[in-house]
């Protein structure tokens, strides 16, 4: 009788466990390569592999930065309602950048790991980028943005060499 009434008492604690643990899901170690950068190219098994070990290697990094700079709930909501105004207002991609960074209010802990996680970006792009063959380098979100500025540039100063002749 008694070991009864244990089971009916034990099972909806159990159950509310249960679900409070579905709810909250376990975060990974963020992927260093980003399934963005991923997307649209073919890889081939070895370029896989590499990407694999990438990931391996700076995933723990990243998640260190990511813990040092994590935004407190009211840094992340005046993050929001800042990009949404920038977003309604049409504002250029680099003033809607400073505005946020001013909304966020960040301490300067927050601005080191923010600048140290910006640097570990950029060098994990480069390399995965240099795994990639050029047609699948022309096809990663943010490359041609970058060939078409040279592009435009170097037109620019054949222009002006022009104009001077």
């Amino acid at each position: 009788m008694i070991l009864a009434l244990a089971v009916l008492i034990a099972a909806p604690l159990s159950a509310a466990d249960k679900k409070k643990k579905k709810g909250k899901k376990e975060r990974k170690a963020p992927a260093a390569v980003s399934a963005r950068l991923l997307k649209g190219l073919e890889l081939t098994d070895e370029q896989k592999e590499q990407v694999a070990a990438l990931n391996k290697e700076y995933g723990p990094k990243l998640a260190d930065l990511q813990k040092k700079l994590a935004l407190s709930p009211e840094q992340r909501k005046a993050g929001a309602e800042a990009r949404k105004k920038a977003k309604e207002d049409g504002t250029k991609r680099k003033e809607a950048a400073k505005a946020v960074a001013a909304a966020l209010n960040l301490s300067e802990a927050q601005k080191e790991a923010q600048k140290e996680r910006q640097a570990l970006t950029r060098e994990i792009r480069g390399k995965f980028v240099a795994l990639l063959t050029a047609e699948q380098k022309a096809k990663v979100p943010g490359g041609k943005k970058g060939a078409k500025k040279g592009a435009k540039k170097n037109t620019d100063s054949k222009k002006k060499k022009e104009s001077d002749s």
